[in-house]
């Protein structure tokens, strides 16, 4: 999973970007197993059709990166463009 982050303060004129990269690698499924999620109907609206936070263990095997990266927003990486912002909201964070 790749997500951009950009940043982008007006006053200055100033625009930040990053990328963050977390691998993720998914179990082995039976047919069965398959069915019975798509029979749920959780899955479409969902981007990569799961949700790490609700299927976890069950589909996931592993995780090598930002967790919070795959549930929807790296929050690290946020914080680590704020800071190099003067006087952005995060400078103490």
């Amino acid at each position: 999973m790749i997500t951009a982050v950009v940043l982008y303060q007006k006053s200055a004129g100033r625009r930040l970007t990053a990328l963050e990269t977390t691998f993720v690698r998914f179990r082995t499924l039976s047919p069965e197993a398959i069915d019975r999620y798509l029979a749920a109907g959780g899955f479409a609206d969902k981007a990569g059709s799961y949700a790490i936070q609700e299927v976890g263990d069950a589909f996931v095997e592993s995780l090598k990166g930002d967790y919070d990266n795959v549930v929807g927003l790296p929050i690290g990486k946020v914080r680590e463009l704020l800071r190099k912002f003067p006087g952005g909201a995060a400078a103490g964070a």
